[in-house]
Parts: C-alpha cells; structure tokens; sequence
C-alpha cells in the first residue's frame, strides 16, 4: 500500500503534520510506503518495526526511526504494552515552497549533515538511540511544534520551522557517516580535520572487530600510539561519546541481535559480547534499552 501526501494531510499546503498516539492493545499494520518522511519518537513502551530489508528492529522509549519515502514497512504492537508515540511527518517538496522560499534558507537544507540526514541511499543507521537529555530536548521540540500547528496561529509558521531547523540540527548531530559502522550512532560535527577523522574511523573500526575482547581506553590508546587523555578528548570532541561509553554501545547492539536471533541465554550472550559479569550486562541492558535482555528476547519472540 502506498499512502499519498494527500492522504496523511488533509491541508496539504502544511508541509509537517504531528500526531501523538497511544495504543492500549495489539496493534499491526499491512506492509506499507509512503511519499513523505516520517520520525517515529518513542515516549514509553515497545514496538516493533520491520523494514523492506526484513530486518526487525525493537524500538523502546527514547528510540527515534526514520523512514523515508518509498520505504516499505510495518509496525506491530503488543497487547501487554501501551505504547505511546509521536509522529513528525513532513514533505520535502512543500517545505521547499512553504519554508525555504519564504525565509530563503536555500543553504540551511542543502548543508551536508542535512542532506546525510535525509537520504536514504547514505550510509547512517535510520534507529537512533538518544541518550536522556537528547531525547527529552527532542521531545520538547516535537511537542511544541504539535502545539503551534494545532493553534495556528499568525506566528505559527516561523515558530514551526525554527523548532524544525533545530530538531533537524539535533538529529544530523547524531550521525557518523562510516561506511564500516552504520550501527554506531555517536554526535557528529562538520569541522573535523582529515587526520582526525581517519582517525576516528581507525578507532571504530577497531572497536567493532575487538569488542568482545579485553578492550579499554588503556588498550586502544596503546595501539593507537597516544595517550589515553588525548584520545579520550579527541573522541569525545568529535563523537559526543567515550570511548568506553561506544563499547557498550557496540556490545548492546550485538547482544540484541544474538537475543533475537540465537536461542542463546542471557548469561551466554553477555560472555559473547564482552561481559563476564552477567548481572552488569543486565543492569546496562535495561539502562541502554529500556528493558531487560530477558524481556527483550520473550518480546521479540512474540511477534
């Protein structure tokens, strides 16, 4: 099923529609696309999304998806969460007459985080995990937006598009572009140098290949041949994140694709991840994801 900009908007003059939904009981949609992007942010519960790829994604509260034009997709819903969740829908095309042209801000849309932002053929990860303070900051913006557009007001369409320029800003902060690892989802910023970007990649991509072993700030700072204070301010500088902060970020990640598909137990997917201390895995599982790696596997199972 392909769903119109005419369908999703009744006034299609209006660029971005918000809605804010809660379902209280099993809920799953037919395999569908649609002509405009649309960000699923996450406020509480559980839902899982699968794309045109077949890959199976479990978004909990404070996850924020992308899903772009023409991409086939589904939700599902179960009947022993309630989920709630806020839509941001918008089209490029009558941002492009209603916003760019009246402010002439040609330059803000055609800026390269941007664009990484908004096309699907790049190499980010559309799932974003935001960390607390990120996530409430996007919240807030998507609440005030559904705010303006539900009051339409005389000053409604400059304040819209400010709090879009800055929830677009926010979430293009949020991307690394490194074709080796599009599940890393650290902040990002346009004033890297060329030595410290490849440096950078070198450093996550070391990561990726060795984070299930013995690896710390002290380990990767030797065999990069610096010290652990410079690479913990350069990697932080350009990242947003730790070094120890994207180990766990990796070893999360991993262990959700062994919950989901191995019949691997807890306490076997934390030693192939990394962990020796299974309750520390569990402990950072729930903090990272929002439930525990047991809830995570029964949940998934379930659909």
């Amino acid at each position: 099923m392909i769903i119109s900009k005419e369908r999703y908007n009744k006034n299609i003059t209006d660029p971005i529609w918000m809605e804010k939904v809660i379902y209280k009981e099993t809920n799953k949609t037919s395999v569908q696309s649609q002509e405009f992007f649309e960000l699923l942010f996450v406020e509480s519960g559980h839902m899982k999304l699968e794309t045109k790829e077949k890959e199976s994604r479990l978004l909990s509260a404070n996850d924020l998806f992308i899903v772009y034009p023409g991409e086939r997709h589904s939700l599902s819903v179960k009947s022993s969460d309630q989920l709630e969740m806020i839509r941001c829908k918008f089209s490029l095309e009558q941002i492009q007459l209603t916003y760019i042209a009246k402010f002439n801000l040609t330059s803000f849309m055609s800026s390269l985080d941007i664009k990484s932002l908004l096309n699907n053929k790049s190499q980010i990860n559309p799932h974003i995990k935001l960390e607390k303070d990120n996530a409430q900051k996007i919240k807030q913006i998507l609440l005030s937006m559904k705010e303006e557009l539900d009051g339409n007001t005389s000053d409604s369409l400059p304040i819209i598009w400010l709090r879009f320029v800055e929830l677009l800003m926010l979430l293009s902060r949020n991307f690394i572009n490194n074709d080796n690892a599009k599940e890393i989802t650290p902040f990002q910023t346009s004033y890297m140098n060329n030595e410290k970007i490849l440096l950078i990649k070198e450093i996550n991509n070391y990561l990726l290949k060795h984070y299930n072993e013995k690896v710390s700030t002290v380990v990767v700072a030797n065999v990069f041949n610096i010290s652990v204070r410079h690479l913990n301010r350069i990697y932080k500088q350009h990242t947003g994140l730790t070094v120890t902060d994207m180990i766990h970020q990796i070893r999360i990640d991993r262990a959700k694709d062994y919950l989901i598909d191995s019949d691997d137990k807890v306490i076997n997917v934390a030693l192939k991840v990394g962990y020796d201390d299974p309750a520390f895995f569990s402990r950072l599982f729930r903090r990272k994801v929002g439930c525990s790696p047991g809830y995570y596997k029964k949940y998934n199972a379930g659909f």
